[in-house]
């Protein structure tokens, strides 16, 4: 027992360990082996005994198709040695990799992942029913600073670890944790993009296209009270626009991305009011008026000014009809009218008492 505790050690050293200067002399043959979709896979290490024979050990351990995994039947196997990160074998998402640990209880197993985006990754180790533990793996990004793990789930035939990572390149460790020789296991993996809410700009009702940001290559979907303004706009360089008809201003406008089959939250955004007010009329103006009178947006507020001194304002009604009582000014006096909607928008005119 002692002595296991030892090996056990020895092998978690060796997992953490930069560039796993490990030598393995395998005492077998290097065989390269088609996958059964008749793809050339990695060569594996054959120990005592043939392909059939390493899936028939491991047969009813595969992981269940959940939308994450592929089935086993599109596999590759390991490429012998790659127990460094210099000679690490490349595994594609969603691949299944089989593989063995040799006759030496040191071995370890090493394959290099590319992550193109943030987001989840989970590793799974297979290595036979109710002993999960003799597949374990550990996860360093490129500069050799080992991961955290975020999550980790057990299950009869294996082990699921998850990591929340950044885009690079990742190097997984599988390695025998019960220091038996000759271990068949299967290692795969799955990714999860991480897809927030595309960021939006503001939109106001004097606006012809809508514009933002969201991850590049993913589809941003928009909409006008429910209504789609798009069809899917593909976003290159990180930035998307889309032409649109103005909006009136308080539509509701909700946002989505959708990046590699993944829908992100949705945004919503209200249309502003940047339309200063379309109307405003003033009635003749007089040395003997003393009440203003004239025409504008319903509810708008009106002022009266004679250079920057204010002569006196009012709040048109919902006809906008609007009356300010002033004092009387002297004939060829020049008054500035200003009306401003709720949204402090506003339209000036300039009159001359008669």
């Amino acid at each position: 027992m002692k002595k296991r505790i030892i090996s056990l050690l020895v092998v978690f050293a060796l997992c953490s360990t930069l560039f796993f200067k490990v030598n393995v002399n395998a005492e077998s043959t290097n065989q390269t082996i088609k996958s059964d979709t008749g793809k050339e896979a990695l060569n594996y290490n054959v120990i005592n005994g043939s392909k059939g024979d390493l899936l028939k050990k491991l047969a009813g351990n595969t992981v269940s198709n959940d939308g994450e995994h592929k089935l086993l039947g599109d596999y590759l196997f390991e490429k012998e040695p790659n127990n460094t990160f210099e000679t690490a074998n490349d595994l594609p998402l969603k691949t299944y990799v089989v593989g063995t640990y040799d006759s030496s209880y040191t071995d370890v197993d090493v394959y290099k992942v590319v992550i193109k985006s943030d987001g989840l990754l989970k590793v799974k180790t297979t290595a036979g029913k109710s002993n999960y533990t003799l597949a374990s793996a550990i996860l360093h990004d490129e500069n050799g600073n080992l991961q955290e793990k975020a999550a980790m789930q057990y299950e009869d035939s294996g082990t699921i670890s998850e990591y929340n990572v950044t885009s690079g390149i990742y190097y997984i460790t599988a390695f025998n944790s019960e220091n038996s020789i000759n271990v068949p296991y299967i290692l795969s993996t799955s990714f999860r993009p991480e897809v927030y809410a595309p960021k939006v700009k503001s939109i106001s009702d004097r606006d012809t296209k809508i514009t933002g940001s969201a991850v590049t290559n993913s589809k941003v979907y928009l909409f006008a009270n429910k209504k789609p303004l798009n069809n899917g706009t593909l976003v290159c360089d990180s930035k998307f626009s889309v032409k649109i008809k103005p909006l009136k201003a308080g539509t509701k406008v909700t946002a989505y991305q959708v990046y590699s089959g993944y829908k992100s939250e949705v945004v919503t955004l209200t249309v502003s009011d940047k339309t200063p007010p379309k109307t405003l009329k003033v009635n003749k103006i007089t040395s003997k008026t003393k009440t203003i009178t004239g025409k504008t947006e319903a509810s708008a507020s009106v002022e009266v000014k004679k250079g920057k001194k204010l002569l006196g304002k009012a709040k048109a009604n919902k006809k906008g009809v609007y009356k300010i009582k002033i004092k009387q000014q002297k004939k060829g006096t020049t008054l500035t009218i200003i009306a401003k909607d709720k949204a402090k928008n506003a339209k000036t005119i300039k009159v001359k008492v008669k």
